[in-house]
């Protein structure tokens, strides 16, 4: 079972403040009667509270007939009819007039205190009327006409302050409607203190320029946000759900536009109105599809859009006592769309989709909000538009999910920042660690690339490397740098007759043996080829080579390895041949290359001259 946190707690408690004052706003009394047969009788008003009294009831009602104050009482009414209602709603003779046209109405008020401040409020009547209040004309909206030509609709909701100069309040209003499918006073009139009424509307029109500005405010945000991260739509459609409800809401209610643009075509205005409630309805499930896009259906989505679409173009290109009749049917999809909405947040809450209490909580204060007013429009609620405040609701149960989220994505940049800077911190101590295991790393491959792998000493690579850093050596202190070159004696046959594996023991120990004498004569010693061993011996001369070669072929014949078929000896033994650079004396020679080829050449000498010698 999902527990409520303190952000849906809150947001219930707004809820609650806001029904409380939507029921301020309206103050409705039900204790006085209702008109009956054109006329209401007050009793004991108290008029000095604020309070309003509902002019609803009876109302005399003369059809296609524009009749002026000082004749009302001459003339019979066509009908007794019930104000609130449309024209259309009305039946005389078992018939029913129609939407268009032109009537007078007719109420008479009595116990009206004397003296008394009062004001009528009156809401917008469709769509052209003129008021008189005991034969004195106080509100004129519009242009009143028998006909469509002489008629000039126009919407504006007024609230009338007078001083009752006697008992009796006479009401007339003439009216006429050519623009719109339903005619007539549509909403309730209220009788009431002046002052209160007066302060009434002004929380009215402040509640509703509040809104829209908060509306419009969080569409620009939203629009902001999507700009900046445009693969996140639901900012999108958030924000156009915004502007357009908050542009509708400045042609309902109060009519703010009226305020703004005093001049502003009454035709343009009821398309603006239309088209911005059909807009609202498919930016509102599209957002919600963004939300839960495993709850909410696309098709669904799609076949909404597309219906706004069509009643779109249709408000656009038909007159408005046209398009106005097709708006029951949209009703009827919005609200098909509402429950619809419902049972998704129902679905998101239940399978516990983050946000979804909270938001499911402002999405069905918007939906009981949007519901009210399509029945208020109808007649079928006393109550006043109230979309705006449900949209405000849902808009901070959504401010409540976004700081929620940015909440989270701060903690996580802090978490991210912290780590970063341990890592910074720690970096400089990896980088060294990491660089001293590659230099080691790098000594061993080096070491492992210049020994020679059966051996264990340097191979031809070191001695290409260490002969040519000897050389230039030599050059540069004039020193003296002696090379020899030896060779295993008959040692193919020797693999041929003992094996290779003896062999191999005999060539790590004639290195060995080698090498051994090569470090005590102040040299280096290398394997030069398969049997064949290079010796460098810097600052020698041509007669201390020749003790250092003599010495190492004695030491290799006193390890006495056994070589049965060799015509040299009984035993292995080496040859050698020396070339020695003196770079100090003249003739001697131009290249390191030149050197060692000499050197091949005294070891070539020797071999021919008997093996087992050193020749220089």
């Amino acid at each position: 079972m999902m527990r409520p946190d303190i952000r849906s707690i809150l947001l219930l408690v707004f809820v609650l403040c806001a029904s409380l004052l939507a029921g301020c706003l309206q103050m409705p009394d039900a204790s006085f009667n209702k008109a009956r047969q054109g006329r209401l009788e007050l009793a004991a008003i108290p008029f000095g509270t604020p309070k309003k009294v509902s002019l609803d009831g009876e109302w005399k009602f003369y059809w296609n007939r524009l009749i002026e104050p000082d004749r009302i009482d001459t003339q019979s009414p066509d009908a007794l009819v019930q104000v609130p209602s449309t024209w259309d709603k009305i039946t005389m003779e078992g018939a029913t007039p129609g939407g268009l046209g032109y009537a007078t109405y007719a109420l008479q008020v009595t116990n009206i205190p004397v003296g008394q401040t009062l004001a009528l409020e009156v809401p917008t009547i469709l769509t052209a009327y003129k008021l008189w209040i005991n034969g004195n004309l106080v509100s004129s909206v519009g242009e009143v006409g028998t006909s469509p030509e002489a008629a000039s609709p126009n919407r504006k909701a007024i609230t009338i302050p007078f001083v009752a100069d006697q008992p009796e309040l006479n009401l007339v209003i003439q009216v006429s409607n050519y623009s719109n499918n339903h005619g007539g006073i549509w909403q309730s009139l209220w009788l009431g203190d002046s002052e209160a009424l007066l302060a009434r509307k002004q929380i009215r029109i402040s509640l509703e320029m509040f809104l829209a500005g908060a509306l419009f405010i969080m569409a620009v945000y939203h629009s902001g946000l999507w700009l900046i991260r445009r693969n996140d739509k639901s900012s999108l459609y958030f924000g156009l759900y915004c502007f357009f409800i908050s542009s509708r809401g400045l042609f309902i209610g109060e009519t703010l536009y009226i305020v703004l643009l005093p001049r502003f075509p009454w035709d343009s205005s009821i398309r603006i109105e239309f088209l911005c409630f059909y807009m609202s309805v498919t930016f509102a499930l599209r957002f919600l599809r963004s939300l839960y896009p495993s709850e909410c259906s696309e098709i669904v989505v799609k076949w909404v859009t597309r219906i706004s679409v069509i009643f779109s173009l249709i408000t656009l290109a038909l007159p408005p006592p046209i398009f106005t009749n097709w708006l029951v049917y949209y009703q009827i999809v919005t609200v098909i769309s509402v429950l619809y909405a419902v049972f998704v947040f129902a679905l998101a809450c239940y399978r516990r989709r983050e946000g979804s209490l909270i938001c499911a909580a402002g999405g069905i204060v918007l939906a009981a909000t949007v519901i009210n007013d399509i029945l208020f429009q109808h007649g079928y609620a006393k109550s006043e538009n109230l979309v705006m405040l449900g949209l405000f609701s849902f808009v901070l149960a959504q401010s409540i999910i976004l700081s929620k989220k940015f909440s989270k994505a701060f903690t996580s940049s802090e978490e991210l920042a912290q780590n970063l800077m341990v890592l910074n911190n720690t970096l400089e101590e990896k980088v060294k660690e990491r660089t001293s295991d590659l230099e080691k790393l790098n000594t061993i491959l080096e070491s492992q690339s210049l020994a020679d792998a059966l051996t264990g000493i340097p191979n031809r690579r070191h001695f290409t490397l260490a002969a040519s850093r000897s050389w230039t050596e030599a050059q540069e202190k004039q020193a003296c740098l002696a090379i020899l070159l030896m060779d295993i004696d008959h040692f193919k046959s020797y693999n041929d007759t003992h094996g290779h594996l003896m062999g191999d023991a005999c060539l790590q120990k004639v290195a060995a043996c080698i090498q051994e004498s090569a470090l005590a004569s102040g040299g280096h010693a290398f394997r030069y080829g398969g049997e064949e061993f290079a010796v460098i011996l810097p600052g020698r001369s041509l007669e201390q080579a020749m003790l250092c070669a003599e010495s190492m072929a004695q030491r290799v014949c006193s390890l006495e390895i056994e070589h049965l078929t060799s015509s040299t000896a009984s035993y292995i033994t080496i040859s050698c041949g020396v070339a020695v650079l003196n770079a100090g004396a003249p003739g001697t020679y131009r290249s390191l290359e030149e050197l060692l080829q000499q050197a091949d050449e005294a070891l070539y000498r020797a071999k021919h001259a008997g093996r087992n010698r050193v020749s220089v």
